[in-house]
């Protein structure tokens, strides 16, 4: 039997325990704020764990010969080197493939809401104000040319919901190279000749070295006029401030962030009253059918790895993601 560790998160009905015992595993169910000396005395001899990071990083070093952690994050960014520097010869996986649905569904809607004037009819609704003022510059997605950073899981997943509504859908990612579901991908050195013919920008990029900034003010300058920015994967890939200029000129129609540079947001961030930003706090991507999914994925990779084959998701720290 395989020694499995799980701080249990997301509360493991039994017969999903049972799922898991049947293929070989024997567990041990802490509760995420037990450390794991606390509910085994063989702790050291736990082979898999499913935690995120924080746990690890809570109690590092309590589970040293760990060969497999799956988590639920998409990526490592803030996992911190410790982490790796302490688990030399554990391989980490993420949830890297459960968010697309999700987040291509708070995209594409956060798009529509700016789109479809909802804040300006939400406002006509608490006072009680029925009126079509305004309602002739509602804009329609339909046919719109939209950009996507990023051509993984959620960027595809974004992009095939964009072509429902008969969008032209541009990919960006490192090489140019076509992908499935997109009319064309671009390299980011193609982006000051590729934004000017974007009407929708959605960010479902990693955040990696390379990455950081991708937006920044000289970029954003190539933007169309009246384009809508929407962010759903990190933080400090746009640069905060030069956006809230373009937002404040009315260069850009509208943007929705669910990731920040700085999280959670600070309570006298001027982004807390910036018109035209929609703010969500890094849960754009969490949903009822979200856990299904992280269920789902839990099984299917402990599976592979109790039959020696390789889980999916593994994290490449030498790529960033």
């Amino acid at each position: 039997m395989i020694k499995l560790f799980i701080a249990d998160n997301y509360n493991l009905t039994e017969s999903e325990l049972e799922a898991i015992r049947s293929l070989g595993y024997e567990i041990t169910l802490a509760r995420p704020n037990q450390a794991p000396s606390e509910v085994c005395e063989n702790h050291e001899e736990m082979e898999v764990a499913l935690c995120e990071h924080f746990y690890l990083k809570a109690h590092l070093g309590e589970m040293p010969n760990l060969k497999m952690v799956q988590m639920t994050v998409a990526g490592f960014d803030n996992m911190g080197p410790v982490i790796f520097d302490t688990y030399k010869n554990t391989k980490f996986y993420s949830g890297s493939g459960t968010y697309g649905v999700s987040l291509a569904e708070w995209t594409v809607g956060k798009t529509l809401e700016i789109y479809r004037q909802a804040a300006r009819f939400e406002g006509y609704q608490k006072q009680h104000k029925w009126s079509w003022e305004g309602s002739t510059q509602t804009k329609e997605l339909w046919g719109k040319t939209v950009l996507v950073l990023g051509t993984g899981d959620v960027g595809s997943a974004c992009a095939s919901r964009y072509k429902a509504f008969d969008c032209k859908v541009i990919g960006l990612n490192t090489t140019g190279r076509a992908v499935p579901g997109f009319d064309s991908c671009c390299t980011r050195e193609q982006l000051p000749e590729i934004l000017p013919e974007c009407d929708v920008i959605c960010v479902a990029i990693p955040r990696t070295e390379k990455t950081l900034y991708l937006l920044d003010e000289e970029t954003l300058s190539h933007c169309k006029q009246g384009a809508v920015l929407v962010v759903n994967s990190r933080g400090r890939l746009v640069d905060e401030t030069a956006l809230c200029r373009m937002l404040d000129s009315g260069h850009l129609l509208g943007a929705a962030l669910d990731c920040f540079e700085t999280e959670p947001l600070p309570e006298d961030s001027p982004l807390w009253e910036q018109k035209n930003l929609i703010i969500y706090p890094h849960c754009a991507g969490v949903t009822m059918g979200l856990r299904n999914r992280y269920v789902k994925r839990y099984l299917e990779n402990l599976a592979r790895y109790a039959k020696g084959e390789e889980p999916v998701g593994l994290i490449r720290y030498e790529r960033g993601y």
